[in-house]
């Protein structure tokens, strides 16, 4: 034995870094190459089963099996493109492992010749031997058919020429052989309690996902030194060797400089892990001799897990170029090191809200208290279920104490937290709580999460029409404008420099510069808020104008030279300046669709009038305004005239008056009218009027109510996500 490590130690010390081959492109552009997602979907699918596909994905909803087959064709068609010859049903048995058995897509015609073909019912399921994997006694002598089902909520992927079909596996008989199918069980058990609960704090929620970040540690040992060991080749753990490192005899390790041939070998697997889809963020040394860390972004968690389990598979590969071995083993014994996979989860809404973090509001603390409490009581209550459901002989049966215990499951809060916990305990009486008194609940963790004092939405904004302000300011401040597509500069006070700005992000402006937002290049108005609000005094709740009143915004008036707007708190920078974009997808030129709900007066014209308003192409007039915008167009057609009994108008009412043509009631409309309306504009196309010009061509669209709340709801939820992103510092928004 000591002959092989002399001879083992020489040979390293001969070893030289293995640089890999790596692309000079920036990650963003191969990140998830190979994986067979939502962008894929789009271009090789039709439209019909991209949308199937994920509803699938998104709701849990079955798949037809015609759109399979739609589905099945356009994976193979960009799988071949990238070179794949065969495809797999790839799971995750009772083994620890993965497992893959590949067909190929080449099938041979009766009479000579041959084509590739791979269909819809061998996309959906396969059957597959179940007999040598742990199966814990359910299989019959008799019996050895297992089968594997399509995962659609986790992507296929390819890795080496093979198209990989997530799936689950189970027995002929139904049992779970793998540990993917009580995994989806339980997310979407956890994903209809959480909707319930949620339910009660914010209408908008209709799922809950399980979200989880992993960090896994690993050991990298010389090959050599790994095939002089019977104990790492036999069982890929220490079972023998000198004490572990401990305390901090290797405080200089922990976050040190990589090692040259570590550094390749975590190139070289980033790589293909990143063509993968998998997010990693984060690599360093671990405390251990040789003991390394990745770690990704937090993903849902049933994708999540493939990642990890697909990332050991390609860390495993990618070590034997390197004349490495890598060792994922727990800690066994007193005395041994060991690695550990950190799994930080929590729970997200389809809103964006972290349901398992504080927030800023006593209604949104209240929520995160009935998500926490909960969770605790849950490991209080199945602790022993938890324990059983994860249990390994090797994590159950750890030998010795203090720094290798058996395996328990514990809560630890933290002293923040449980003072909290605490407080409310002492402070909430046993007796029926009022609302005001769970609204008026202080919980005094305001300081917790590193909260952005963004501005209200009651906060006036400077609305810009066709032309822009030319402003100066005499303090530094963060802007930003939106809506129409204008073409803002700032002239620097110091330089003279003139600086294009992007629109639909915060940016920052300093004491003297100039901005002079020219003139909208396409769209009608735009929108300037400053950081902190303006110092404008509200009438009757609001800081809007009204200027066929003369009341209310800057002395009821439009903004002439020389006006000087006092800010109320201006702020020189705000947390997460760079998450702060919002990319939308701009109006197109052309005819706007719009989308409209029948009625309320719709019965008072003709079949040939209802004809010609949802099939005609209306011009926008000149003389539209905030009021009503007039359109032109061929007259609608009344039964018996167009007079009502005036009633009361919302925002997007569409009148007929006694012209026949149409005038859509906008922001500063009166608040009754005499005229029949036939339709509604629905609330989440006004914003689409509001930047017509005049001369801008539209047409109407039927809709139910069941369209218009769907769209106001994905509106509310976009605006959330942004809210959220912003407060998480992330990354950018996009949306429509």
């Amino acid at each position: 034995m000591a002959t092989l490590r002399f001879k083992a130690l020489g040979e390293i010390s001969r070893r030289e870094p293995i640089e890999p081959e790596l692309s000079d492109k920036k990650i963003s552009d191969y990140f998830g190459a190979d994986v067979f997602d939502r962008e894929k979907m789009r271009q090789y699918i039709s439209k019909e089963a991209y949308e199937s596909l994920c509803d699938a994905i998104d709701e849990g909803r079955r798949i037809d099996r015609k759109i399979a087959n739609q589905v099945a064709q356009g994976m193979k068609t960009w799988a071949m493109e990238k070179g794949a010859t065969h495809y797999s049903h790839w799971f995750q048995p009772l083994n620890d492992s993965t497992a893959e058995k590949h067909d190929a897509f080449f099938e041979p015609m009766w009479g000579g010749g041959s084509f590739e073909t791979f269909k819809g019912e061998l996309l959906v399921q396969q059957e597959p031997d179940a007999s040598s994997f742990p199966n814990g006694g359910l299989r019959n002598t008799f019996e050895a058919r297992g089968y594997s089902a399509w995962d659609p909520s986790s992507p296929a992927f390819i890795l080496d020429k093979t198209l990989c079909i997530p799936s689950i596996f189970i027995a002929y008989t139904g049992e779970a052989l793998d540990f993917k199918t009580p995994l989806l069980k339980s997310l979407t058990a956890v994903d209809k309690a959480a909707v319930e609960v949620c339910q009660y704090f914010d209408k908008d929620v209709d799922k809950v996902n399980v979200t989880l970040g992993w960090e896994q540690e690993y050991f990298l040992v010389d090959e050599a030194l790994f095939l002089a060991r019977p104990d790492l080749m036999q069982t890929g753990r220490t079972l023998m060797g000198h004490i572990a490192a401990k305390d901090q005899q290797l405080d200089d390790h922990y976050f040190g400089a990589i090692p040259d041939r570590v550094l390749e070998f975590m190139k070289d697997f980033e790589q293909q892990a990143y063509r993968l889809g998998i997010p990693l963020k984060t690599r360093h040394n671990e405390v251990a001799p040789n003991q390394f860390e990745c770690a990704p972004m937090f993903e849902e968690a049933n994708i999540a897990v493939d990642h990890n389990t697909l990332l050991m598979t390609i860390m495993r590969r990618v070590a034997l170029r390197h004349k490495l071995r890598v060792l994922f083993h727990e800690k066994p014994f007193l005395g041994v090191n060991g690695s550990g996979k950190h799994c930080n989860w929590s729970l997200l809404t389809d809103t964006g809200v972290n349901l398992l973090a504080p927030g800023k509001t006593p209604k949104n603390n209240i929520q995160f208290l009935t998500f926490f409490v909960n969770t605790i009581m849950a490991a209080h209550k199945f602790g022993v279920l938890f324990m059983a459901s994860i249990a390994t002989q090797s994590n159950s049966h750890r030998l010795g104490p203090h720094d290798a215990p058996p395996a328990v499951m514990s809560v630890f809060t933290g002293s923040t937290l449980s003072a909290v916990l605490d407080s409310l305990e002492q402070r909430v009486s046993e007796k029926k709580m009022t609302p005001d008194e769970k609204t008026e609940i202080k919980l005094d963790i305001g300081k917790i999460p590193n909260i952005l004092l963004d501005n209200s939405e009651s906060d006036g904004v400077l609305e810009m029409t066709l032309l822009g302000v030319k402003a100066y300011f005499d303090e530094d401040n963060v802007i930003a404008i939106t809506g129409a597509e204008f073409a803002p500069t700032v002239t620097d006070s110091e330089t003279g420099e003139v600086t294009e700005l992007p629109m639909n992000c915060a940016v920052r402006v300093k004491k003297g510069d100039v901005l002079d937002c020219g003139s909208a290049r396409s769209g009608l108005r735009g929108y300037l808020a400053v950081a902190g609000g303006f110092d404008i005094a509200p009438v009757m709740g609001s800081m809007s104008t009204n200027l066929k009143c003369k009341v209310g915004g800057f002395e009821g008036r439009k903004l002439k030279s020389g006006d000087v707007l006092p800010l109320r708190y201006p702020q020189s920078d705000l947390y997460g300046m760079t998450s702060r974009v919002f990319e939308h997808e701009k109006q197109k030129d052309g005819t706007v669709t719009v989308h409209v709900i029948p009625g309320p007066q719709d019965d008072y014209f003709s079949d040939k009038g209802k004809n010609i308003f949802y099939s005609e192409t209306y011009s926008v007039t000149g003389d539209s305004d905030r009021m009503g915008i007039k359109l032109d167009g061929t007259p609608v057609e009344s039964v018996d005239g167009v007079d009502i009994i005036s009633d009361g108008i919302v925002a997007g009412s569409v009148q007929i008056p006694s012209s026949g043509k149409p005038i859509i009631m906008m922001a500063d409309r009166q608040t009754t009218g005499g005229y029949a309306k036939i339709a509604t504009v629905i609330t989440s196309d006004l914003p689409l009027l509001a930047q017509l010009r005049p001369g801008g061509s539209l047409r109407f669209e039927k809709v139910d109510l069941q369209y218009a709340v769907k769209r106001i709801k994905q509106d509310n939820k976009l605006l959330k996500k942004l809210q959220y992103k912003i407060l998480r510092a992330d990354t950018s928004i996009s949306g429509s």
